[in-house]
């Protein structure tokens, strides 16, 4: 499914939730202007993952931004995804530890290894609700 004038939809539609489509997301950065249309057609249905505990980092850099910081935990979180950044209510989230050696793309690869098995878990949960 598209939203009109979209050339390429940068989410899915992944399942009903009652009557109503849930929406994942990638790279929302690319919704751009059709943001105002999206959230008016699917506002409190979509959902999305990060690669950092939330509200703690949000943003476009969450796993450099988890390393800079020197803590010793991130985390995969599915949020509910609203208008601003990385805002939107967390539904769940999976501690993932940093460990000492840690570069970004091994950390990356450990989030997104929970991340791959949390978002689709949320999903069919919210979908039986």
């Amino acid at each position: 499914m598209r939203v009109r004038g979209a050339a390429r939809a940068p989410y899915r539609v992944s399942g009903v939730l009652g009557a109503a489509f849930l929406v994942t997301r990638a790279c929302w950065e690319r919704v751009g202007a059709l943001a105002e249309p999206f959230f008016a057609y699917y506002g409190g249905r979509i959902v999305n993952t990060h690669s950092a505990p939330l509200p703690d980092f949000p943003g476009a850099h969450p796993i450099e931004d988890v390393l800079a910081a020197g803590v010793d935990e991130t985390a995969a979180t599915v949020h509910y995804v609203d208008e601003g950044v990385d805002s939107g209510p967390v539904i769940a989230a999976e501690r993932v530890p940093v460990l000492p050696d840690d570069t970004v793309d091994t950390l990356r690869a450990r989030v997104q290894e929970v991340e791959h098995r949390l978002l689709p878990e949320v999903v069919r949960e919210l979908c039986v609700r």
